[in-house]
């Protein structure tokens, strides 16, 4: 049996889950007519044949390039980070008592975690949208060849209605409280992910010996994300993993702390020579008052 094409996965999703785009031009509702997604206005949107749908108004030029993306996908299915795609997996699988669930991943990148992770839940019906303003991050996301709803789209103007998503991921990303609580139902879940003080404190050592980037502290978006919700809670999650030498690669090409910069022959040799890699995330968890 030939497996259905990612346009295809795309728009059987989105028929079956009518109710959740709104146009990011007008705000109104947008249905899928043909290969595309159209509101009363006819403002229309193409549906890729790679699987996701472009809600942008303008072109933007991300910071993170398709071999950082390529990276972390495999990165992911080496298993670095199942420890914390399993433990908010089990989070989302307690907390949520129906047997149908809405979820916005926001922030989603090349949408490898969001895939582990919907793979994870142990619901009947499990309506799931992932959204990056990356369109490099998006277009390899729709090779996951899950009926998840891939969007190129602005965080600071989410394209879905007003309080539809029982619960938001936002994991390694920028968050944008207002556009998340818009669109979650009241009492709605939103975990959001971010690194521990001894994240990837090995490249820290060695790429930023002697100076400020050499610590790093997570207090003030902690502070920011506990000042917005109720029923705060966090959980820390720490561990190494030992790469081979490829993995090992995949891990300095997927860190954003080499975005503005590369590291000199010295340091490449330096880099090479590690043998575990400390990950250090902390759970924060609260819901939309």
């Amino acid at each position: 049996m030939n497996k259905p094409r990612k346009i295809d996965l795309f728009i059987r999703s989105a028929i079956k889950n009518h109710t959740s785009f709104r146009c990011p031009k007008c705000r109104l509702k947008m249905t899928v007519k043909e290969k595309s997604l159209s509101c009363e206005n006819s403002h229309s949107f193409n549906i890729s044949k790679k699987g996701y749908v472009n809600l942008l108004l303008s072109a933007h030029d991300s910071i993170y390039s398709k071999a950082l993306f390529e990276a972390r996908r495999k990165t992911t299915e080496a298993g670095v980070f199942d420890p914390i795609i399993n433990a908010v997996a089990d989070m989302i699988n307690d907390d949520h008592l129906s047997e149908k669930i809405s979820i916005l991943d926001a922030g989603c990148g090349e949408g490898s975690i969001s895939s582990k992770i919907y793979s994870h839940l142990n619901f009947k019906e499990v309506e799931f949208h992932g959204i990056d303003i990356s369109k490099e991050g998006i277009a390899l996301a729709g090779n996951c060849e899950l009926p998840i709803l891939w969007s190129v789209g602005d965080l600071s103007i989410l394209p879905y209605q007003d309080h539809i998503f029982d619960l938001v991921l936002n994991i390694l990303s920028p968050s944008n409280y207002s556009e998340f609580f818009r669109v979650m139902k009241k009492n709605a879940l939103i975990i959001k992910i971010v690194p521990g003080t001894d994240y990837l404190r090995e490249f820290r050592d060695i790429l930023f010996a002697g100076s400020n980037k050499a610590s790093y502290s997570n207090e003030r978006v902690k502070s920011l994300f506990k000042n917005n919700v109720y029923e705060f809670n966090s959980q820390r999650i720490c561990y190494t993993f030992s790469p081979d030498e490829r993995q090992l690669q995949n891990l300095i090409d997927m860190t954003p702390l080499l975005i503005d910069r590369s590291p000199d022959a010295k340091e490449v040799e330096k880099l090479k020579k590690i043998q575990a890699i400390s990950l250090d995330y902390e759970i924060l968890t609260g819901r939309k008052a």
